[in-house]
């Protein structure tokens, strides 16, 4: 289980690219500057990458190889308690670099 799921984006990407990047992070527009998140990427169900807790102003680089993955899950989980399922994130410059 992944807690408290603020979002899933699935993307079926059919092995057609070799690399996915993006930096991942709480926007500057968030009502609270205490909202923790992490971030997932799965490839095919299987945990690609998993951030340590992300808070306001301290954005996650990923850098993942995705040459043999079907589908792409991008997960967000609230790593707090005291939110109201209100966390905005923000995934800058994502890319899906082809083969």
């Amino acid at each position: 289980t992944y807690g408290d799921q603020l979002g899933l984006m699935r993307y079926n990407i059919g092995r057609k690219y070799k690399r996915f990047t993006a930096t991942m992070g709480v926007l500057d527009s968030n009502p609270s500057n205490t909202d923790q998140v992490i971030f997932i990427v799965k490839g095919d169900n299987t945990e690609l990458f998993r951030s340590d807790s992300v808070h306001l102003g301290q954005p996650v680089d990923v850098d993942l190889d995705v040459s043999t993955v079907l589908t792409l899950d991008i997960l967000c989980t609230i790593d707090n308690t005291t939110t109201e399922n209100n966390v905005w994130v923000g995934f800058g410059d994502a890319k899906l670099e082809i083969k």
